[in-house]
């Protein structure tokens, strides 16, 4: 009964768009098939991927289509969860019904593996599906984030004197005065030599602070 469903759905399917009817039969095997309840319009969006996939595949038929139910459920038992839901909480579902399985790769399905020809893909369970797939949205959120987020310049280096920091253009103005008066920058050097209490200590703390003005 379920293969006569299958071959009047496709004899009756035109490339241009899928009938509706053949979605909603696809939609009811999802839903004798699978034991987990399916969130409202779940089973006919997925029905509705199935059967375009169909129509672009070369090699879509009966036992492509059929095929591909089988994956679309296969995959909703990796998903694993209390129902069917949209694709955020079933995504290896969403995307198994995307694709119109080839019929001629010789594919089998068993508990644990996705059989292409000799070639065997396991299918992890679906916490480690869970684990992955979450691990790589935060990893990609992480650096987009860091890539994306507004760069702060670099806050200049406020210099402490006994009367609090000394703001960078209030340290800047003081260097330019500083060069174009020496008796201005020998006092400023005393002051300091004072302050750390030895000459070459004032002289070095000058010229860290005030580097412009000696420059040139």
């Amino acid at each position: 009964m379920r293969r006569l469903i299958i071959l009047s759905l496709l004899a009756l399917a035109v490339p241009a768009a899928a009938p509706a009817d053949s979605i909603t039969d696809v939609a009811s095997i999802l839903r004798a098939d699978v034991p987990e309840p399916f969130r409202y319009g779940v089973a006919q969006d997925l029905a509705t991927n199935i059967v375009d996939a169909q129509f672009l595949a070369s090699y879509g038929g009966p036992a492509s289509l059929e095929l591909s139910i089988e994956s679309v459920v296969r995959a909703i038992g990796i998903d694993n969860t209390a129902y069917v839901g949209w694709a955020s909480l079933d995504p290896i579902t969403w995307l198994q019904s995307t694709i119109a399985i080839d019929p001629g790769a010789s594919i089998g399905l068993t508990p644990t593996a996705i059989y292409f020809g000799d070639v065997a893909v396991t299918t992890p369970e679906s916490p480690t599906w869970i684990v992955v797939i979450i691990g790589l949205v935060l990893i990609g959120a992480y650096y987009g984030w860091r890539w994306l987020r507004p760069r702060k310049p670099s806050a200049p280096v406020l210099p402490l004197t006994p009367y609090g920091p000394v703001t960078e253009s209030a340290r800047w103005r003081a260097a330019m005065n500083m060069k174009e008066d020496d008796e201005l920058k020998a006092h400023v050097e005393e002051l300091l030599s004072k302050e750390m209490g030895n000459v070459a200590l004032g002289m070095a703390e000058a010229r860290r602070r005030y580097p412009e003005a000696y420059e040139g």
